[in-house]
């Protein structure tokens, strides 16, 4: 008679089919795996919906600030003229061809002369070339070519991403509380 390992157990009788079932789930060529227990797997779902939501909300920070800069940039920018210190070609996707310029220059404002990259430079830029920028009022330290401030404007496109965080965090989150909210399987109603 060939007997199979899950079917009997150690005292010789038959295992049931729910011990069968999870013995099979628990074991591969070896010992026993150990399972998470509910709490734990609490524990991951909640701290997983609380990285979400904290990636949602500084998405929306990260538009909000977007939009306030550009509008900042535009209502009340100081207009300079930025020297060209040097400009470096990025490569795109698979690095094989030219993507954009990463330009530095140098600006004075207020007696203070700045050295900063240069945002919205899209061409090769030779050292000592003057382009006009603009800074941004609150943060002297940030300036934008003037060309590319000029097809920059408020969005409400740039809440997409976020909104889509959004709804992923609630669909998961409801996900999340309803098998939370179910009762587990060996749990047993309380009879009258």
């Amino acid at each position: 008679m060939v007997t199979d390992y899950f079917s009997t157990n150690s005292r010789g009788g038959e295992h049931s089919s729910s011990q069968l079932l999870a013995a099979r789930e628990t074991s591969l060529r070896g010992p026993a795996t150990a399972r998470l227990s509910a709490r734990a797997w609490r524990i991951v779902g909640g701290a997983s919906l609380v990285i979400l939501l904290t990636a949602v909300a500084l998405s929306f920070i990260a538009a909000a600030n977007d939009n306030a800069r550009i509008a900042r940039l535009h209502s009340s920018g100081l207009p300079v003229s930025v020297r060209i210190t040097s400009c470096l070609g990025n490569l795109g996707g698979s690095g094989s061809n030219l993507a954009s310029y990463t330009c530095q220059g140098t600006y004075q404002l207020s007696g203070v002369t700045y050295h900063e990259v240069v945002n919205g430079l899209t061409s090769l830029r030779a050292n000592g070339t003057l382009v006009p920028g603009v800074v941004d009022p609150n943060q002297h330290s940030v300036v934008i070519a003037q060309s590319a401030l000029a097809t920059e404007h408020v969005s409400g496109s740039r809440y997409a991403a976020p909104t889509l965080l959004a709804l992923a965090w609630v669909g998961l989150t409801s996900i999340v509380v309803r098998r939370w909210r179910r009762p587990s399987p060996n749990s047993s109603s309380p009879t009258s």
